[in-house]
């Protein structure tokens, strides 16, 4: 993996961990704004449909196909692409610990049923 598409897929992972991190902070603030209100408008609920869909909108689905070929290009085993990867996730103040987060997330997503055994498994 030359050294600009590995730049570039960080600043993407990045840019887009950012944004939906963001919004979710936003999801939260407004979550509790609802239940600190007595009456709730029915139509400015949050569901969590919404909540997802809200997320996918601030980049979710970008975040979790970059951290894919994040997770591809560390399970290449050039010892020198993991040590890059992890020098410029340290740099960026994350781990392997957020890429493995929104990989979860996005293998829990997958399918109908989101098989949620096999998802606490790989915890």
């Amino acid at each position: 993996m030359h050294s600009h598409t590995c730049e570039n897929l960080f600043a993407c992972c990045g840019r887009y961990y950012d944004r939906v991190a963001a919004q979710e902070a936003l999801i939260e603030r407004r979550l509790n704004k609802e239940n600190e209100e007595e009456e709730e408008d029915e139509e400015d609920e949050m569901t969590p449909e919404r909540i997802w869909m809200e997320r996918m909108e601030a980049g979710l689905f970008t975040l979790h196909q970059a951290s894919l070929v994040l997770a591809h290009a560390w399970g290449l085993g050039d010892a020198g692409l993991r040590k890059r990867i992890l020098g410029v996730l340290h740099q960026r103040s994350h781990s392997l610990a957020h890429v493995r987060a929104v990989l979860l997330e996005y293998y829990g997503s997958i399918g109908d049923d989101g098989q949620p055994e096999d998802v606490a498994r790989l915890r």
